[in-house]
């Protein structure tokens, strides 16, 4: 099977069309097939993850968390209706977010504190020996950093906590008070306030090593929150009413005020009722505007038509017949008509009768006839349309006009209108702000005496008996399930980044190149697999290079291909392997002559166990030598090799001269098949031209090794040369690293499956 460059193109864009149609489409087989390959590095990482959340969660101190229930009412009954003096949102899912927040305030916190006496209680006292440890380490931190790294963090940690909320820098505030606000944030980084959905219920929890302390400080703030908004209901009544009271002169005098301006601007101005009036010239303005658009097109209609008859220098009706505005006229289609009917007439008569035939004379008369009444009907209609267009200017200036001043009689009743909505509205508002405040004055001075808590408790919080953290279970199955996920993360990513070839598969889809065969990685040396496929002819390796065989074999069976060339990319990819035991498996039914190619760096005379010195493809293109000298069988086989001889210090030359190119056709007659080792394609250019001259190319890629743009670049060398490739083949594959290979499915990669179902040979 050869391919050329057209050929080839042809495939490459039938891979693309075909993976963009699969681009959205995700292989699990081919994901599964990664994590199988990285599978040891997934679990040392999963298992390296156990075994820090192990430690971590068992190094932790145990967490007790106690939580007192709290009772927030919003729709409890009132003696009277003062609910908007106290909170306006009172009835709202948003009065009770605001009670969680004030819960949680500073405020309640330090009233807690302050009465419990926190700060020196032994549970705050050492976790602040602690926190000063930690400055402790930033200070020697300090003196073991370089000075310029500990000045700029010193720098950074003054700029963040230079000022306080109040503005206060630290140094202005004493020892005490300092105490306090880390007291504070340690109480705060305790408690967490939670909502019962659908209730109103609140819990207030605390956490704390300290079990007796945790359910000390829930209780507290139960309480200090009941006891703090009954006093503040108690502050706001009276603010309140001594509030409203003042404020309620104030509105008074300013609603006579603007009940005044009201009336006196309705007598300035003559206003009595004018609500309908706004409408009626609304109507009256949109009325004018269709009517100025409709002459504005009649007018621009005409003024074309003007225009068109002022271009036209003869006085032929014919000449105004191109006059949208003359061929719109009824009459002019009419006589149009009439007159095209007549001249049909007389040509129909023509054909019959000669010019003096009475018919013929009658006919013309009525086409004449015709003619002149559609002349003066034309010329009638362009005298008409100045006359018309004078009309049109005139009606379009009277509409005009019309509705200027249609427009500015309304914005003067619009203006009047704006300013007395004005005035009612602030009339208006001031009469419900005196009401509202008449009313609530009422109800404060009647609602003074009430004093009743929105909360009460009904949960008291005890202290717990199992600690509440750390979770040690769940600690250690997240740093497992962690450790899983990055593990397959950086699978993945390293399968991502891994540009190379890695089965036949992969040889097919992106080199769009057919795969003759895979081999498997092997532990002898160079000349020892010959030995290993001889005696060993039913291992992994030698069913490679037979299924190499049979693919050559299989490609071309009209014309069997003569010569074959056997290369890579780059060096140490197995080509000479590749063509030695592809030499030695076709020499098994036919004559076989093996040439060493590499004219650089050869190795096939010490593969086979030639001289040093012995004559070979150098010395037959050079001359020095006769063919008989030069080839040399192997053992009692077909299979002959023609070494390459000294190194000459002009390879490329050699190669290139006509010399050579006959020597293979020579050659040709002589053995069934040639194969030629050949330099790397993306060295030398040897490869490249002697690719030209075989009838069939192997290409040999190493697994997990070569980058594809590198093989891509060789392949496209051979195709800028016309190389007719056969296929592909896969060297140095790790089946261990691939259990599953690709299209085989189960059909598992390993010498036992051979063992097992055809023995040894």
């Amino acid at each position: 099977m050869t391919i050329d460059v057209s050929t080839k193109l042809n495939e490459l864009k039938g891979l693309q069309t075909a993976a963009a149609v699969e681009e959205d489409v995700i292989d699990l087989r081919e994901l599964w097939h990664v994590v199988l390959e990285h599978r040891r590095s997934i679990i040392a990482i999963s298992f390296i993850s156990l075994v820090l959340a192990t430690l971590v969660a068992f190094s932790m101190k145990p967490v007790y968390q106690s939580s007192a229930t709290l009772l927030i009412e919003t729709g409890e009954k009132k003696v009277v209706s003062i609910e908007q003096v106290y909170s306006e949102a009172q009835q709202s899912r948003e009065y009770l977010k605001t009670q969680y927040e004030v819960i949680k305030s500073k405020s309640l916190a330090r009233k807690v504190i302050e009465k419990l006496n926190l700060t020196g209680h032994p549970y705050f006292v050492s976790n602040q020996a602690a926190a000063d440890d930690q400055g402790l380490l930033d200070r020697l931190s300090s003196q073991l950093l370089p000075q310029s790294i500990s000045v700029w963090l010193s720098a950074q940690d003054n700029s963040a906590q230079a000022t306080t909320d109040a503005g206060i820098t630290l140094g202005e505030i004493s020892g005490g008070e300092l105490l306090l606000r880390k007291v504070e944030k340690q109480f705060l980084s305790m408690m967490t306030v939670s909502p019962v959905k659908n209730t109103q219920l609140v819990q207030i929890s605390f956490q704390a090593t300290d079990k007796k302390l945790a359910a000390l400080l829930a209780n507290q703030v139960a309480q200090m929150y009941i006891q703090d908004q009954l006093n503040a209901r108690l502050d706001m009544t009276n603010q309140a009413n001594s509030w409203l009271s003042d404020r309620l002169g104030e509105i008074r005098e300013k609603l006579r005020l603007s009940e005044d301006q009201l009336q006196d601007y309705r007598e300035r101005e003559n206003i009595l009722q004018a609500d309908g009036v706004p409408g009626l010239l609304s109507k009256q303005l949109e009325v004018l505007n269709q009517q100025l658009i409709s002459a504005q097109q009649r007018l621009d209609g005409l003024r074309a038509a003007r225009e068109q008859i002022a271009g036209i220098e003869s006085v032929a009706y014919s000449d105004y017949l191109s006059i949208p505005a003359v061929l719109d006229d009824g009459l002019v289609s009419q006589l149009i008509k009439t007159a095209s009917d007549r001249q049909q007439r007389l040509d129909a008569l023509s054909q019959r009768y000669g010019p003096k035939h009475p018919e013929i004379i009658a006919a013309s008369a009525e086409l004449s006839t015709a003619e002149s009444a559609l002349n003066r009907h034309v010329m009638s209609v362009v005298n008409g349309i100045e006359h018309q267009y004078q009309l049109a200017n005139s009606s379009a200036t009277s509409i005009k006009q019309s509705l200027a001043d249609t427009s500015q009689e309304m914005q003067i009743i619009n203006r009047k209108q704006h300013q007395l909505g004005l005035l009612q509205r602030e009339v208006e508002a001031n009469r419900q702000m005196y009401k509202l405040f008449l009313n609530r004055i009422k109800e404060t001075t009647e609602a003074r005496d009430l004093n009743k808590s929105n909360a009460r408790v009904v949960d008291e919080a005890i202290a717990a008996l199992s600690p509440v953290k750390p979770k040690k279970k769940l600690i250690i199955l997240v740093g497992a399930v962690l450790g899983l996920g990055f593990g397959i993360f950086l699978a993945f990513l390293f399968e991502f980044l891994n540009n190379t070839l890695k089965t036949a598969v992969d040889l097919e889809q992106r080199l769009s190149l057919p795969a003759l065969g895979v081999l498997p990685i092997t532990h002898h040396q160079l000349d020892e697999l010959w030995h290993k496929v001889k005696v060993e002819p039913n291992s992994v390796y030698a069913e490679g290079i037979r299924s190499i065989r049979t693919g050559v074999v299989l490609s071309s069976l009209d014309t069997p291909h003569k010569s074959i060339m056997v290369t890579s990319s780059v060096p140490n990819e197995g080509k000479t392997n590749v063509a030695c035991n592809t030499a030695i498996n076709l020499s098994e039914m036919n004559r076989v002559l093996l040439i060493d190619g590499d004219l650089r760096k050869p190795t096939i005379s010490k593969l086979f166990g030639l001289p040093r010195k012995a004559n070979g493809l150098a010395e037959l293109l050079a001359g020095s030598a006769d063919q008989a000298s030069c080839i040399h069988r192997w053992g009692d086989s077909e299979l002959f090799i023609l070494p390459s001889g000294a190194i000459p210090p002009n390879p490329l030359e050699l190669i290139l001269s006509n010399a050579f190119k006959s020597l293979l056709d020579d050659l040709a007659q002589e053995f069934t098949h040639l194969v030629i080792d050949t330099p790397p394609v993306s060295l030398v250019s040897d490869a490249s031209y002697i690719s030209t001259l075989t009838s069939g190319v192997i290409f040999v890629v190493q697994a997990d090794a070569t980058p594809v743009p590198v093989v891509n670049e060789a392949l496209k060398q051979l195709h800028q040369s016309k190389a007719r490739l056969l296929g592909g083949v896969l060297n140095q594959f790790d089946v261990q690293k691939h259990p599953r290979y690709g299209e085989y499915g189960n059909y598992a990669y390993s010498d036992s499956y051979y063992s097992e179902n055809y023995g040894r040979g």
